[in-house]
């Protein structure tokens, strides 16, 4: 007779309709993680415990683990990313012991809690992730106190307090840690069974930030780990595939683009793979020879070489990008071609094109008035780049590779 196969469930809480523009991302690569570890996927939508804030919906775990007979509960925040390739974590823990991603907070912020200073262990503090079997299932036992005495024992940290967290926020995590010491439960970090397996990223979650700034940092974890629908185009250029990938994720919200520099479309064709208008690819076809690549005969008109035909590398772009009816392409040098357009009438502009300082400040100075959401561009390992965007008094973040990016508006 065969062994029987576990049930498992992986859960998430989503009693408010949050963030659209944010579970787009995360659910699809759940779903995809649970698919792979034979879970079924359940999104907690109703209000069992209207007199708490929505966190705490989290503890109908308690009661649904049982009534679907889980052998295995797992928690995912809506707003955590779980890589597709995460290996089966409960292959590596067993049924009488906790995992979650605890960080080593809960000394500080639960210290007045009669359990946890009874129980004395170092528990860790976790609300976004956590896994136990039908063994655990007191890990999510509802609340056993006045809800205004649980207040009490909540003592957000610093960097939290800094971005507006309060104890209410935390009252979830603060019963996850209340009941792994009141239970005694055997806990263990998902991090250590990371680190024993040989490493990986496998999550990313920051709750210490808002949806704009958390949703462009996901699209950066998503084209570092390679997660987008877009494919290589084979089209020869310098930007490399998770960084083709960030673009076509940004394109994806935007109405209009603006590409300086085209050289034979590379970017350009994840850009128009993924915008919803125009992409203005603005070259004149004449390289700068200082640019720091080639000079202006290596570059835009590639010589013959043996029974091999010189390339032209405006007819290129041209080739490669004719496929798409929204690429417009400008015949023009990026300040010529920047006065043709309003200031802020462009989502989204994307710079690589000569890479000195000289130039680099001058479309910097060019564009940036025209730019209304994204303000990007490439080969930030450039000092120059880096020297030029500094002194225009721009302070990018960093994207996957050598993209540098502001945010606007």
């Amino acid at each position: 007779m065969g062994q029987r196969k576990l049930k498992k469930t992986i859960f998430t809480l989503n009693v408010d309709g949050y963030a659209p523009e944010i579970t787009e991302f995360t659910y699809p690569l759940i779903k995809r993680y649970a698919d792979k570890i034979g879970a079924d996927f359940y999104i907690i939508k109703e209000r069992k415990f209207p007199k708490f804030p929505p966190v705490y919906e989290k503890m109908q775990i308690y009661d649904l683990g049982r009534q679907m007979k889980n052998d295995w509960n797992i928690y995912i925040d809506s707003d955590a990313l779980v890589h597709p390739d995460m290996f089966d974590v409960t292959e590596f823990i067993s049924k009488d012991t906790v995992c979650h991603n605890g960080n080593d907070m809960a000394n500080i912020r639960w210290r007045y809690d009669d359990y946890f200073r009874r129980d004395g262990r170092h528990i860790g503090s976790c609300n976004w992730l956590t896994i136990a079997s039908d063994w655990c299932l007191d890990l999510w036992h509802p609340l056993d106190i006045p809800y205004e005495e649980a207040l009490k024992n909540i003592f957000p940290i610093q960097n939290e307090l800094n971005t507006v967290i309060t104890r209410e926020h935390l009252i979830d995590d603060y019963m996850l840690s209340r009941n792994i010491a009141r239970f005694g439960l055997k806990f263990k970090r998902v991090d250590k069974i990371i680190e024993e397996r040989g490493g990986g990223n496998y999550f990313w979650h920051q709750y210490t930030i808002n949806i704009k700034e958390k949703v462009e940092l996901m699209k950066n974890i998503l084209a570092t780990w390679e997660i987008t629908d877009y494919k290589d185009p084979k089209i020869e250029g310098w930007t490399d595939l998770p960084e083709l990938s960030w673009l076509y994720l940004m394109a994806k919200d935007m109405n209009c683009v603006a590409e300086i520099g085209a050289w034979k479309g590379r970017d350009a064709h994840a850009l128009a793979s993924a915008c919803k208008g125009k992409v203005y690819a603005i070259d004149n076809f004449q390289a700068n020879p200082s640019d720091g690549y080639a000079t202006v005969p290596e570059r835009f008109l590639i010589p013959k070489v043996g029974d091999s035909p010189a390339v032209d590398v405006e007819k290129e772009f041209i080739k490669n990008t004719k496929d798409f009816s929204n690429v417009d392409l400008i015949r023009l040098d990026s300040i010529t071609a920047s006065e043709k357009f309003e200031d802020n009438s462009i989502d989204m502009v994307w710079i690589d094109a000569s890479h000195d300082y000289d130039s680099v400040v001058k479309d910097v100075k060019a564009w940036l008035p025209k730019c209304k959401k994204l303000f990007c561009g490439h080969d930030y390992d450039h000092e120059t780049v880096k020297k030029a965007l500094f002194d225009c008094l721009l302070k990018p973040a960093i994207g996957p590779g050598r993209i540098w990016y502001v945010i606007k508006g």
